[in-house]
């Protein structure tokens, strides 16, 4: 049987550290204070996403407009916030914007039975033509920075957001969540197998509605943590995160089929794809080459994960 852990130390773990390894040679100030609290804030910015969508690939299921939500939410928190509402209640409602996103995602896939790669497809095609109507092209933007904002993305010290600590707060809860609580169980059953699992009893499209709807409000809390960073957004914000999204989920380990994965390999692989972002500067590489990078280690991470899955069947 595939081990995970087998597959963390060979596929995430030894290639994190060659990579730190060999940053380190080439630029002596790669293992600086500095550098790291950079590349964590980079792996939080989209780190966030990442485990939602880890969530639900475990679940079966897929979720391309991740990016497209996490845009909508910021924008729309930005929005409420310029017209003067409350912070809370403007972040409340952007989750809730999520929550309904990935409902409706959901309803989609488990009452039509349509592929959730194509509805999700769809949904993300939708998402981005309503924010550019809805902004004219036009980024959002904020003055102040309010009590809401300061502790979703405040500085904790030199370059490290508070988006970091909000990252491993909502990874450890969902490993917890899929290795101690009966949800979690039926969660990686349903994965493995849909039909097994409803015939075992398991209510499977209440797992499905539960997956979805918490990839959407994740991927909504991401925005609007970008947005109190940055006190503003670009309506082409997290265009491509679904993208680099996946591929992490996948470099840490998660099957594409479902019913496997590990959320703690995921936080790795996020943090393997920052620190390629900085160290590549670093050493003077142009950052043209990044993609290149990220498409060699995902092809490198699913041919570690076949060959061990075939040794341990």
């Amino acid at each position: 049987m595939y081990k995970i852990h087998h597959y963390f130390l060979f596929g995430v773990l030894v290639p994190f550290i060659s990579l730190v390894s060999l940053f380190t040679i080439f630029s002596s100030d790669f293992l600086t204070l500095t550098t790291w609290a950079s590349i964590l804030a980079s792996a939080s910015d989209i780190g966030i996403i990442v485990l939602g969508v880890t969530l639900l690939l475990i679940g079966g299921e897929f979720d391309l407009s991740v990016g497209a939500n996490f845009a909508l939410s910021g924008l729309l928190f930005g929005s409420l916030t310029l017209l003067g509402i409350n912070s809370f209640l403007a972040l409340t409602i952007a989750l809730a914007i999520g929550a309904c996103i990935g409902l409706i995602n959901a309803a989609c896939t488990v009452f039509f039975k349509i592929p959730s790669f194509i509805v999700t497809l769809g949904s993300m095609l939708i998402l981005r033509s309503l924010i550019l109507l809805y902004t004219q092209g036009l980024p959002v933007s904020v003055e102040d920075t309010n009590g809401v904002m300061q502790v979703l993305a405040g500085e904790l010290s030199q370059n490290l957001l508070s988006s970091f600590i909000w990252w491993f707060a909502i990874g450890f809860y969902l490993i917890y969540l899929l290795n101690w609580t009966k949800l979690g169980n039926h969660i990686v059953a349903t994965g493995n197998n849909c039909d097994s699992a409803y015939l075992s009893g398991i209510n499977t499209i209440r797992v499905k509605f539960f997956c979805f709807v918490c990839c959407g409000i994740i991927a909504a809390f991401s925005g609007v943590t970008q947005f109190s960073h940055l006190n503003s957004l670009s309506p082409i914000a997290g265009e491509q995160y679904e993208l680099y999204a996946i591929a992490a989920t996948v470099i840490g380990g998660t099957s594409l089929k479902g019913g496997q994965g590990s959320i703690i390999s995921t936080l790795l692989a996020t943090l393997l794809l920052s620190t390629v972002d900085t160290g590549i500067v670093q050493i003077g590489v142009s950052t043209y080459w990044y993609r290149s990078f990220i498409g060699l280690i995902l092809i490198f991470a699913m041919t570690i994960n076949v060959y061990l899955r075939k040794s341990d069947s």
